[in-house]
């Protein structure tokens, strides 16, 4: 595929608004007064023992099929991706989805944690891609993320079911902090398909094992 037919690609960063400081947790109780609290060790174990459920993975397919209108032009695309995802992730409801990611170039769907805060996006789009426009499109990410001062962590292509695919891993910045991400692109229906799975940079430690577990267990339909 000539490199004419490779979109540009819009990387939208999501802002996150969390802490996490020492343990402790600030309650504002209803009247009069407010006071800090700070966690017995039964309390961090039941916090703990919440953040590992939330990790708990079941497969799901997910039905990618939609009809898009370009330039006038009304384009089907169709796919099922199927993964693993966390049971307690929620999907995000569309308006949602268009606060956070204010672009024409936003996810077909995105599943996320109770805060917002560990998100995992689906992107079926209608750019034209097969195997050969996947290495084609890598060089170009990659070019972009330099260029907007991202810290390339890894970038390496696979094939995997007969369909090439690249998965980059990387630090974004956000006005806030910085993101961690984790990517990988191929094609579906001959159309460009990306996942995505962003995190805060200082939560990478945490969710890095399952966002990679996530990644290895997805499955293109042809």
């Amino acid at each position: 595929m000539r490199s004419n037919y490779i979109s540009i690609l819009f990387i939208v960063i999501i802002f996150y608004s969390c802490s996490n400081e020492n343990d402790k947790v600030s309650v504002s109780l209803k009247g009069n007064t407010k006071e800090d609290v700070t966690l017995s060790i039964k309390d961090k174990e039941d916090v703990n023992n919440v953040v590992e459920s939330e990790k708990i993975l079941s497969k799901r397919k997910i039905n990618t099929n939609s009809i898009r209108v370009n330039s006038g032009n009304k384009i089907e695309i169709e796919g099922t991706i199927e993964l693993l995802l966390p049971n307690r992730f929620e999907t995000m409801p569309r308006e949602t989805i268009k606060l956070k990611y204010p672009s024409a170039a936003r996810p077909s769907s995105v599943y996320t944690n109770k805060e917002g805060t560990v998100n995992i996006a689906l992107n079926h789009t209608i750019t034209p891609m097969d195997n050969q426009g996947v290495d084609a499109y890598k060089i170009q990410f990659e070019g972009q993320l330099i260029q907007m001062g991202a810290k390339l962590i890894k970038s390496e292509s696979i094939v995997k079911n007969g369909k090439n695919q690249v998965i980059l891993e990387f630090i974004s910045r956000a006005m806030d902090g910085s993101i961690y991400n984790l990517f990988v692109i191929s094609h579906m229906d001959n159309h460009l398909v990306m996942v995505t799975f962003n995190c805060l940079d200082k939560e990478r430690e945490e969710w890095s094992e399952t966002a990679k577990k996530i990644i290895d267990s997805i499955k293109f339909s042809s």
